[in-house]
């Protein structure tokens, strides 16, 4: 088990973590139902992902800061947890994790006792009510409950375990390697019954370079993720050649067999990196950052007719990354990083969702929302009415609160 070092910021710092700074409505709002109310909190490091606790009292933050010990300086990945008071968020503290490059995505377990985090060189298992204990003063018990690590590449480089996701059942855990190219696959029940034994891994699924995101079908049959290149083995034609893919998975088959597992590999434009499903599960949108657009498949064809899979494109933003359905799924944001701008200011777009859906393109766009450096993922509240957006390059989390 890892060791661990909790840090807290006191003094004037404490009190800026709780600040809020307002932004004028009537500069970004021409529209009357326009979301507009928008707050930054502070984050002890750079933000990643973000997850509500399943009661939605609590928000958890994977976070990365530079960190000097004695003479030495570096990355180093953490979990900052904030209360969510009606819609804004008071910070507790932030569990910094020994050894970690980084913490990326984040998910809690769907009985709501277990945190996994992705850390690059590893994945933590963090004790959800000992983690709220802990930072808030009313526990000293590690909550930190174990790592496992998906393994190095041919270099000694760490696998790079970015993004991740759980089956509804809390049986099995699925981590996408971006520095191996797979996806690995974890005995989730089992790795809770051995104290996450490295004998927890059943496998891992070879998807390409760069996979990311990573979600289940409506029914847990199909997982997608994505491939921000193809590989030359997969013979596709020199048209395609270049392009990312969305990637199709046999859930069931990845359980006990993951290398056979993949079922359709689907070309989707330049450097496709995140995923979000419609609420019927028939259709499946990807944010292309290379392309600068949201593209939107049918999920059903990406299996049996994945040439004709590519139903729209919806132009937005500069890099997209982060996709989220919010507002009782009336809308769809989108993150647009432009991570590679100097500097690397983003910005949001809001898109009607029915007409995503019906193919009208570019008319789709509501509004765009404004954004600081570097917008990179996306959370909600239950009701997916108060919005957060982790700014990654200004250690910052916006909340955005509808005004309708």
């Amino acid at each position: 088990m890892k060791n661990f070092i909790l840090q807290f910021f006191i003094g004037l710092t404490a009190f800026l973590f709780i600040q809020e700074i307002g932004l004028a409505q009537d500069a970004f709002c021409p529209n009357p139902f326009a979301y507009c109310n928008i707050n930054y909190v502070p984050t002890p490091g750079r933000p990643f992902g973000m997850v509500t606790s399943n009661d939605g009292q609590w928000l958890f933050v994977g976070t990365t800061e530079d960190v000097c010990n004695a003479n030495q300086c570096g990355a180093q990945g953490g979990v900052a947890l904030y209360k969510v008071v009606r819609s804004n968020l008071i910070f507790e503290g932030v569990l910094l994790i020994t050894n970690s490059a980084y913490s990326s995505d984040l998910k809690v377990t769907h009985d709501g006792k277990l945190l996994v985090v992705a850390n690059s060189n590893f994945t933590s298992f963090i004790d959800t009510n000992l983690l709220i204990s802990f930072l808030s003063n009313a526990s000293s018990v590690n909550p930190v409950l174990g790592t496992i690590n998906d393994g190095v590449t041919k270099n000694g480089t760490a696998a790079g375990s970015i993004y991740l996701n759980i089956t509804t059942d809390d049986k099995f855990l699925f981590v996408s390697d971006e520095n191996l190219g797979q996806i690995t696959v974890i005995n989730l029940q089992k790795a809770r019954s051995n104290k996450f034994n490295q004998n927890s891994i059943v496998g891992a699924i070879p998807v390409g370079q760069s996979p990311v995101g990573i979600i289940f079908s409506a029914d847990q049959k199909y997982l997608y993720t994505t491939s921000e290149v193809s590989l030359p083995s997969w013979g596709w034609p020199a048209s395609e050649q270049g392009q990312g893919a969305v990637i199709v998975i046999d859930v069931n088959i990845a359980e006990t067999n993951p290398v056979d597992s993949v079922v359709e590999r689907v070309p989707s434009g330049i450097n496709p990196v995140r995923l979000a499903l419609s609420p019927m599960g028939d259709l499946l949108y990807v944010t292309v950052r290379g392309d600068n657009s949201l593209y939107v498949f049918n999920t059903t064809k990406l299996i049996y007719d994945p040439n004709r899979s590519l139903i729209s494109k919806v132009p937005v933003g500069i890099s997209p990354v982060g996709v989220s359905l919010i507002d009782n799924n009336k809308y769809i944001l989108v993150a647009n990083s432009n991570r590679f701008g100097t500097p690397p200011q983003g910005s949001l777009s809001l898109l009607n969702l029915s007409r995503v859906n019906a193919g009208y393109g570019a008319s789709s766009l509501v509004e765009t929302i404004p954004a600081e450096l570097f917008p990179r993922e996306i959370a909600s509240t239950v009701n997916k009415k108060t919005i957060f957006v982790s700014n990654y390059d200004s250690d910052a989390v916006e909340i955005i609160n509808s005004i309708e």
